[in-house]
């Protein structure tokens, strides 16, 4: 993909993406369904795992933590859109190319795929988390077999939506039904004095606004710490879909108010559902809040809207990875064709994503490891580190080659090129974002590792450890 002549990346302040009417077939979305893609994308699963990490990091240095992540992600985010919108791209790896060439593409098309590949299973298994607790009294316990009713109803929900488009009603429904179950969470804790546990016994530990580990946990105290640190970054993830959403759009240049108005409503649910826990129950949380809810209406139905949020996850997970499949092996196929045959192709396309999310459902020992995979290998790596170096670098390369012009007084005149100030303000920015994904990266990754070496593979692998 080539740049027109005088054309820069990054315009000026205010410039975004052209309205334009979708000539494609699935260009159809407004603005506000690409809203709740984003925010049902990043709460579903997520509100379940706030409170954990905000005991863990402590109820003031947590969400600090949080909006910091979030509000670097948001920025880098922001100018990803507006390279997107100004130039046309119809994915993120189209956003690669342009600011860094095949290696560009390589990396957040890679990445994209790598996260959407872990977060598929990761996915499936909240569900079947989510199922058995609704379930509770049937007294099945195996996860094997709550995994395999979730699975096959994914790669059936996978033949139907196969597009962002055909998923779109969809996406209002599940935001919806994310608030109400943030609202049920929050009402099952400040209604009863203790959490329901599965096992051992529960002793309430005031939470504090700064959480450290005590000398008596020794460095398993320390490594969950660093993984809550880590997984901030699983619960903000608009890298992976805001592209590929924003090319169904009818108005492109509306993709901007979307991510303002889903990052808002993002962080007030976070802020609610992850506080409200902590400050009634104390920090020594489990990883999955809805595992502590009573087995009454408001713990089954908060239940029961994570098993349905979780899956439609899923299903948007899916749809960038058997896009990339039906561009390799079936450029010419219909997306619209709902024939026999076209169904028969369709369910050989999508496949082989549900092959591995299969696969690593049933295999991977322990939710944690799923999402610490996420969090040390993808998230942090594709929303802030690659954004921030391919952006500085496109910055960087397209002030400077506009024309050929180095002279500063000239570069300033040119009402398309950027400013030296902006370079050099979006560039700290950029440096701060860098860094801050290095750490991440680092904590999630140690906490992962220690994680998976100290895991207990005693008894039944598939009924009890997997998932």
């Amino acid at each position: 993909m080539e740049k027109s002549e005088g054309a820069t990346l990054l315009g000026p302040e205010g410039q975004g993406t052209p309205d334009k009417k979708a000539t494609d077939q699935h260009a159809e979305l407004g603005w506000w369904s690409a809203a709740a893609f984003q925010a049902t994308w990043s709460t579903s699963s997520s509100t379940v795992i706030v409170p954990f990490t905000f005991a863990q990091l402590g109820y003031v240095f947590g969400p600090i933590w949080m909006v910091i992540f979030i509000s670097l992600a948001f920025f880098l985010e922001a100018r990803i859109i507006k390279v997107a919108g100004m130039n046309g791209c119809k994915s993120i790896g189209d956003v690669g190319q342009l600011l860094g060439g095949a290696q560009g593409r390589w990396m957040l098309t890679t990445f994209q795929i790598l996260n959407n590949l872990f977060f598929m299973p990761t996915a499936l298994v909240f569900c079947a988390h989510s199922l058995r607790n609704v379930l509770n009294p049937l007294g099945l316990n195996c996860n094997l077999f709550w995994t395999s009713i979730v699975v096959f109803a994914a790669f059936f929900a996978v033949q139907i939506g196969r597009t962002f488009s055909h998923a779109a009603v969809l996406a209002f429904f599940t935001t919806g039904m994310c608030v109400i179950q943030v609202c049920f969470i929050c009402i099952s804790c400040v209604s009863h004095q203790e959490p329901t546990v599965s096992t051992g016994n529960y002793t309430y530990k005031v939470a504090s606004a700064s959480h450290q580990p005590s000398d008596g946990e020794g460095f398993a105290g320390w490594a969950t710490w660093f993984g809550a640190i880590g997984s901030v970054s699983y619960i903000y993830a608009p890298c992976y879909i805001t592209v590929e959403v924003m090319a169904e759009m009818n108005r492109p240049s509306e993709m901007y108010h979307s991510l303002v108005v889903s990052t808002c409503f993002i962080i007030g649910v976070y802020l609610l559902v992850g506080l409200t826990p902590v400050l009634w129950w104390g920090w020594d949380l489990q990883g999955e809040i809805t595992n502590m809810l009573d087995h009454g209406f408001m713990g089954r139905a908060a239940n029961l809207l994570l098993l349905v949020a979780s899956g439609y996850d899923y299903l948007l997970a899916s749809f960038p990875v058997n896009a990339l499949v039906q561009r390799t092996v079936a450029p010419d196929f219909n997306m619209e064709d709902y024939s026999a045959s076209g169904c028969l192709k369709w369910a050989v396309i999508s496949a082989a994503s549900f092959l591995l999310s299969l696969a690593l459902a049933t295999m991977m020992p322990r939710l944690q490891t799923l999402v610490g995979l996420i969090s040390s290998l993808c998230i942090p790596t594709s929303q802030l580190i690659i954004p921030s170096v391919l952006l500085l670098w496109g910055n960087k390369k397209h002030a400077v080659l506009e024309d050929d012009i180095v002279d500063e007084v000239k570069l300033l005149e040119q009402s398309n090129a950027l400013t030296v100030d902006r370079i050099i303000d979006e560039s700290v920015m950029y440096g701060v974002a860098l860094c801050v994904g290095i750490v991440m990266v680092i904590s999630a990754t140690t906490a992962t590792i220690y994680n998976i070496a100290n895991t207990s593979y005693e008894g039944d692998f598939f009924c009890t450890l997997s998932g």
